[in-house]
């Protein structure tokens, strides 16, 4: 399908240009976030604001969010052992060494190793 232009608007002063080729990664991103429009054309742009969000300040994750979203973003790339070690790790983080966290999130593959089980968080 060719590439694609978004500007995305982060806050009112600052807009990020992202330029996208149709790839895997791309067709994930449309499924994922249908309220996207995405032009063939390269001078076309589109806008989305939304100052309010789960996990901004105004409207904070609870813990149990954050895991499961922890758990999405790192599932390519640590088995769930792992995973449940570093929310353990965080979880009780005022009650260890911070190096016992390090090692763990330093055994972490920087590649993908699996794919995802849910296409979206």
């Amino acid at each position: 399908m060719g590439r694609g232009r978004a500007a995305v608007a982060l806050n009112p002063d600052e807009t990020q240009q992202l330029i996208i080729d149709e790839s895997a990664a791309a067709r994930q991103l449309r499924a994922g976030f249908p309220w996207l429009r995405f032009e063939d054309d390269l001078e076309s742009e589109f806008r989305r604001e939304q100052s309010d969000y789960e996990g901004s300040p105004t409207w904070p994750m609870c813990w149990e969010r954050v895991v499961d979203k922890f758990r999405w973003l790192a599932e390519p790339f640590c088995d769930e052992a792992l995973r449940a070690d570093i929310i353990a790790a965080v979880d009780h983080l005022d009650e260890i060494p911070v190096a016992d966290l390090a090692g763990l999130l330093g055994t972490v593959s920087s590649t993908a190793r699996r794919p995802r089980s849910q296409p979206r968080f």
